[in-house]
């Protein structure tokens, strides 16, 4: 999780845009991904497509399969 953090919150600073990005705060923009495994054990799941359940981009689904207690979970 220190490298997914390290990433995210780097990469917003180092596009100078950690203002609006990097973290999940209110008032800054988030995409999100729920993924199927645990990339805290192995970041490889994040390379197969298939993993991943739902996308949020800009707080709009723009894929969701996620199905009853999951989906009402979000």
């Amino acid at each position: 999780m220190d490298v997914i953090r390290w990433a995210t919150r780097n990469g917003a600073l180092l596009l100078d845009r950690l203002h609006e990005l990097g973290t999940i705060e209110e008032g800054k923009l988030a995409d999100l991904l729920v993924i199927e495994g645990d990339p805290s054990r192995d970041l490889r799941i994040l390379a197969d497509r298939s993993n991943l359940s739902a996308i949020m981009k800009g707080g709009e689904f723009v894929k969701c399969e996620l199905k009853g207690e999951q989906a009402e979970a979000i």
